[in-house]
């Protein structure tokens, strides 16, 4: 299944039309953003309608890069390896034909050892305004995909010697045969409704009304699908083929209304006629690798359009989906003709990639939501487990000085002021930061720091808690976290795990370490097993490109992974490492030794067939000329004789067993160079599992040390926050006045604090007013228990002073009255101290 990835739209405004950058657009006031986004990891996307953390969707892909990722790293990261498996396919005859395998007994053979070539095909998802054009085609300062992959085809093949090795086969061979020949063209199809349309055409381009002949596809049981009844144009250079693709979108940019574009480049290897006795045909063995750009339908207006308006085939396509995703046994990719094209992708039998291009300038929220959940389902479709990608041919030509020309040109526009608005939220609890698609990762409070110093600009670090807006700003992203980092480790302190950074360019990762000051490559084999701290690494695929780098903000945080080794085990780790690749290098020539012993005995096998047949055929004849013309004497015509018949079976006997000497000879070689593959592989299978054992003893004490260093600022949070309570108790316990005053509390740079000092002086002032309450109330219960007791004795002794009154007892009466009458009047001053204390 394809591999699908998110790119955010780049920072040019393309016209297509005339192949430039629109310059003005840069000093524009940006777009409203339509919507929000942000991500903590290189894996995972949440999308938000607001500038508020509310009712958000999140979608996974493998890799989202940002809008500040140059063409140059983008092609170099994700489609430079499968021009490399293009051009592997057409020079070792593995393409999607291998129609030159015209002999049924050496196809048997060769079917089983030569493995079937998987075409390419790359699939744009997105809007119109998503920068698709910008990608395939670009202007000359920023080639796009289109001219990098013609150039690098026709670099690769000229760089290697397959022409001389295919060259010297064919003159070595018996009898002779022509040499191949390589051809390359293209084809520009623009998908309407439900057909194909061919942009080559002449008649076409002549033609105003656009009514243009339909393009023919053919299912082959073993091609898969083919396309017929195409203008298919010669390319000579890479220059060349570029130019005539823009000169035909702009005489039909008026009338490509649907913006779908199908461009297809062709590599085919055409092998010459033999000389032999059997005669075989000529073959070919073709790759090609498909660039499709599909838009979201929609209005003029910019909103969906309703399912009733939508095309067909985008109907279909999704239908597609929804059948892989359920693993439905019959799936209609025949009801439209471009997803019929797009099967293959699809269904597996291609190298795919598919970039959603995401725009948060999209005019209609649920117009993105559309695209992303059909890029969601591709990736549902697709195997939890991917395999890497690892192209045959490397592509180890050093850049040319155009390519770091325009690295550094887009480096240094990067690291240009922006004069776009600049919006920024912090929160208390976790520093991450929510930025909209207009603005950009400043901070008002910091200054520009035009003192800063080479070293620093050469390295730039991004932010991943939120991968950037779709807008020419969004590439202030490494400037302000270089700033943040230097200015605001003091009074920050530690930094939170979703504080991660990553370089500008995106793309495999790394450690950054603050005492070598160079990134450390983590193993390609462990991939995405760590994602939760600062130093963690994102692994994907075996890409030599540029890597996430952690930022370094404070001393305790920028850990190397050397650290957590020996230098003993460090030594060996470098040690197995260069053995690996020294292993896997010899194992690569050998399995191409062994290619080319495999194709020599298939040719030796063909020989022999075709001696045999002719050995045959001349013991035929013979016979029926001897019978004709005696045992010891020539035929009617005097031309065959008994004697000439023995002499020409002995040397045709002998002619075959050499050829069966030499057979067997090549398949002992064979058999030994298979016993020397196997043997190298076993010492590579060990390395490996040594190399992955220290990787993981280094991933653990890696995990290991960031939970120690978590729970030491834990730790220091919770000793600050006592020593505060401390103090503050400390002041209040020493002043007379309860009340608090009104002190300006110290709020540091970039957020609010949400609890003030004067908040918990007025928390413990009234935690002290409800213990007083509740003392207090302990105090009146008793009194007017001691109240009541004395209202029984009063009730008792009005009984007996009225029994006594005649005797004359007035002074024992009086002195229980003034009692009476003190219990009371300290429960009333009890009630009104309570009432007092409540207001």
């Amino acid at each position: 299944m394809p591999r699908c990835i998110v790119r955010i739209t780049p920072n040019y405004k393309f016209n297509a039309t005339t192949t430039s950058l629109d310059q003005q657009w840069e000093y524009n006031t940006a777009a409203t953003a339509k919507y929000f986004y942000e991500s903590t990891d290189p894996t995972s996307l949440t999308i938000y309608p607001s500038n508020v953390r509310y009712n958000g969707k999140s979608f996974h892909f493998d890799k989202i890069y940002d809008s500040v990722l140059s063409q140059y790293d983008f092609y170099s990261m994700e489609i430079r390896d499968y021009i490399g498996f293009l051009v592997h396919g057409v020079l070792n005859g593995s393409g999607s034909d291998n129609s030159m395998l015209n002999n049924s007994t050496s196809s048997r053979s060769t079917q089983s050892q030569v493995p079937q070539q998987k075409d390419v095909c790359i699939l744009f998802l997105g809007d119109q305004s998503s920068g698709e054009r910008f990608v395939l085609h670009g202007p000359p300062e920023h080639p796009g995909l289109i001219y990098r992959s013609l150039k690098d085809v026709f670099t690769m093949l000229e760089q290697k010697n397959e022409f001389e090795m295919m060259r010297s086969a064919n003159s070595a061979a018996p009898n002779g045969s022509s040499m191949s020949s390589i051809s390359i063209s293209c084809y520009y199809i623009e998908p309407s409704t439900d057909n194909l349309i061919d942009a080559f055409d002449a008649s076409v381009n002549q033609n105003q009304k656009r009514k243009r002949q339909t393009i023919r596809l053919r299912d082959h049981p073993k091609r898969g699908i083919i396309v017929e009844g195409v203008s298919r144009i010669p390319i000579d250079s890479p220059e060349s083929g570029v130019n005539l693709l823009n000169q035909i979108y702009a005489q039909n940019a008026s009338q490509f209304q649907s913006a779908h574009v199908i461009v297809t480049i062709n590599v085919e290897t055409t092998q010459g006629a033999s000389h032999s006795l059997s005669g075989n045909k000529k073959g070919t063995t073709s790759s090609s690798i498909s660039f499709f750009s599909l838009c979201c339908p929609h209005d003029n207006s910019g909103g969906m359009l309703p399912r009733n308006k939508q095309p067909s085939w985008v109907k279909n396509f999704k239908q597609c989906l929804d059948g892989l995703q359920n693993r439905t046994p019959s799936i209609a990719f025949h009801k439209s003709k471009p997803t019929s094209m797009m099967r293959d992708l699809l269904v597996g039998n291609r190298a795919g990639l598919v970039i959603h291009a995401l725009s948060p300038n999209i005019e209609s929220y649920k117009q993105m939501l559309w695209n992303m959940n059909l890029c969601q389902k591709l990736v549902d479709v697709s195997p939890k487990t991917k395999t890497q990608l690892a192209s045959p041919i490397q592509f180890r030509q050093a850049p040319s000085q155009n390519d770091m020309n325009e690295f550094m040109d887009e480096h240094e526009r990067h690291n240009a002021p922006s004069p776009m608005p600049q919006t920024m939220r912090m929160s208390h609890d976790q520093m991450s930061f929510s930025i909209p698609a207009s603005g950009h990762y400043t901070n008002p409070n910091w200054s520009h720091n035009d003192a800063e110093t080479e070293s620093s600009r050469s390295l730039p670090v991004a932010d991943t808690s939120s991968l950037g807006a779709g807008d020419a700003n969004s590439h202030q992203s490494s400037q302000f976290l270089r700033r943040s980092s230097s200015s605001s480790h003091q009074q920050l302190g530690s930094v939170p795990k979703s504080f991660m950074a990553r370089s500008a360019q995106g793309g495999t990762s790394s450690v950054y370490s603050s005492a070598s000051k160079t990134p450390q490559r983590q193993h390609p084999l462990k991939r995405n097993q760590s994602k939760l701290s600062i130093s963690t690494s994102f692994s994907q695929n075996t890409f030599q490109d540029p890597s996430l780098i952690s930022s370094p903000t404070s001393s305790h945080n920028s850990v190397s992974t050397n650290n957590f080794l020996s230098a003993q085990d460090a030594e060996l780790l470098s040690k197995y490492k260069k053995e690996s690749s020294s292993l896997k290098s010899e194992l690569e020539i050998l399995k191409r030794l062994k290619l080319t012993h495999q194709r020599k005995i298939t040719q030796l096998e063909e020989k022999l067939d075709e001696f045999r047949n002719q050995h045959q055929d001349a013991i035929r004849s013979m016979k029926k000329y001897a019978k004709k013309g005696g045992s010891g004497g020539s035929d009617k015509n005097g031309s065959f004789s008994q004697k000439d018949f023995d002499m020409y079976r002995e040397v045709m006997e002998q002619a075959i067993t050499r050829m069966k000497e030499t057979q067997s000879k090549l398949e002992t070689q064979n058999d030994a160079l298979k016993r020397h593959i196997n043997k190298k592989d076993q010492d590579l299978r060990k390395k490996d599992k040594e190399l992955i054992k220290l990787t993981r003893t280094q991933e653990e004490m890696q995990v290991s040390m960031e939970q120690t260093q978590l729970e030491k600022s834990q730790l220091e949070k919770k000793l600050k926050a006592a020593e505060k309570r401390i103090t503050s108790l400390n002041k209040h316990s020493s002043s007379n006045d309860t009340r608090v005053g009104k002190d300006k509390p110290m709020i540091p740079d970039g957020f609010t604090l949400l609890r003030s000092d004067k908040i918990q002086k007025y928390e413990e002032y009234i935690k002290e007013t409800v213990e007083f309450n509740e003392k207090l109330r302990q105090e009146v219960l008793k009194q007017a228990q001691t109240l009541e007791m004395y209202r029984k004795r009063y009730g008792n002794l009005s009984s007996v002073s009225s029994n006594m009154h005649e005797g004359g007892d007035e002074d024992s009466e009086e002195s229980l009255k003034k009692q009476l009458t003190i219990s009371q009047n300290m429960l009333a001053d009890a009630l009104k101290q309570l009432a007092m204390s409540k207001q």
